[in-house]
């Protein structure tokens, strides 16, 4: 049986109310504070998140995010918006006339995913490609999502510093979530055993470039955008360091003074 947490006052949420209240509440006692996945994994975190992309704070992303590993957003097929050529693309696939596609959005896993849908179908249109969007709650939406239960999803995928841990399960055969990727290949299978195979980091980089060229050349997603996030406290708050996987270690040697 595993160990009993005691405390004096349970929060629910880390956003900038739970985290206020957690902090007054300390004062006064211990405090247990739940949140769904990291401390930063909050309404808040997103909202502001997505407030910095609205305001240039963000960057053009391709399959692969981490730093060490990133992906060229130029080599994508289609870098900038090319009208002609995607009109001439649809009428190749025999779609002249265009074509509409049923496509889920959640109202609830982050600020502005209904708005970055509103702004995907209002340019898809441009070339003849409608957007029918439903918009649900995040229960329903995650339903859908996680059965590979639609034409095509409006989502933000958190990134992570390993690209096997962010995609393996999504683009090899026997991923867990490869029903969501709709895609994989005997290709991908081999060069994410041969990332996992090595810990050389120049062989990795171009293991992984192979995998980044393989994902937008024949998967079907379409890479946006990544956000930047910041990190701010107070001027009371001292010792703590954002680590880029989302890790709260420093919490250990954080003080908080009036």
């Amino acid at each position: 049986m595993p160990d009993r947490l005691r405390a004096r006052f349970l929060v629910v949420g880390s956003g900038v109310a739970g985290l206020h209240a957690a902090w007054r509440a300390s004062q006064h006692g211990d405090v247990l504070l739940l949140t769904k996945r990291s401390l930063f994994d909050s309404a808040t975190a997103y909202a502001q998140g997505g407030i910095a992309a609205a305001l240039g704070a963000g960057a053009i992303t391709g399959p692969f995010t981490p730093p060490v590993y990133k992906s060229d957003p130029s080599d994508q097929p289609c870098p900038t918006q090319n009208l002609t050529e995607a009109k001439k693309h649809l009428a190749k696939a025999g779609k002249s006339s265009g074509v509409t596609i049923k496509t889920i959005v959640s109202q609830g896993e982050y600020s502005t995913s209904v708005n970055e849908a509103q702004s995907l179908k209002a340019q898809l249109a441009k070339v003849g490609i409608t957007l029918n969007l439903e918009v649900l709650d995040s229960n329903a939406y995650v339903a859908k999502w996680i059965a590979g239960d639609f034409e095509a999803a409006v989502a933000l995928n958190g990134g992570s510093p390993d690209p096997n841990t962010m995609y393996g399960r999504y683009f090899t055969s026997t991923g867990s979530l490869n029903k969501v990727a709709g895609y994989s290949s005997p290709t991908l299978d081999k060069l994410f055993v041969e990332g996992r195979s090595t810990s050389d980091v120049t062989e990795r980089k171009a293991i992984y470039k192979k995998v980044s060229e393989q994902l937008v050349s024949n998967a079907a997603w379409v890479w946006l955008f990544t956000g930047y996030n910041y990190t701010a406290t107070t001027s009371g708050v001292a010792g703590f360091t954002p680590m880029v996987n989302g890790s709260t270690q420093f919490l250990r040697e954080t003080t908080v003074s009036k």
